[in-house]
């Protein structure tokens, strides 16, 4: 391979947005279409952090894995136990029978990376830390204040 070919990090590396890594994906999967939806769709999540490793693609936020997907289209999500069971007993995900902490999604088609992406928000969420709203301060002209205590003063 030449340097001039673009190369998405590793874990441990310092991590750097995607994009459209069209060539390397290709290299590593016949799923280029449906893993670059996944990726464009975690792009818009904040702090979502994606990094290559030898079997696809770890998904992590706030330093915390909440997913990994493989270059076949198996997704990996760690799960509390009750969404666990939940989620197999509603057919929407598999057990992962390598780690009973987690459940598995295949995506074989495009139609089924909506809910590859709705299992991904949902490990997403729960792995995102709490955050304080900011407030946001509203200010009010004078001249406004004044006409939304008197309307008499607007001339109505």
């Amino acid at each position: 391979m030449n340097d001039s070919v673009l190369h998405l990090p590793t874990i441990g590396s310092e991590l750097e947005p995607i994009g459209l890594a069209t060539g390397y994906l290709w290299s590593r999967t016949t799923m280029v279409n449906e893993l670059l939806q996944i990726l464009h769709e975690l792009d818009t999540w904040p702090g979502a952090q994606v990094a290559t490793c030898p079997n696809g693609l770890s998904l992590r936020v706030d330093g915390a894995r909440f997913g990994h997907v493989d270059w076949n289209g198996r997704i990996c999500l760690p799960v509390p136990l009750e969404i666990r069971d939940r989620l197999v007993a509603e057919r929407m995900a598999d057990l992962d029978p390598d780690d009973l902490r987690c459940v598995v999604f295949r995506i074989r088609t495009m139609a089924e990376v909506r809910l590859a992406l709705w299992l991904l928000r949902l490990g997403y969420r729960l792995r995102r830390k709490p955050t304080v709203p900011t407030p946001i301060p509203i200010t009010v002209s004078l001249g406004v204040e004044r006409e939304l205590h008197n309307p008499e003063a607007s001339g109505r």
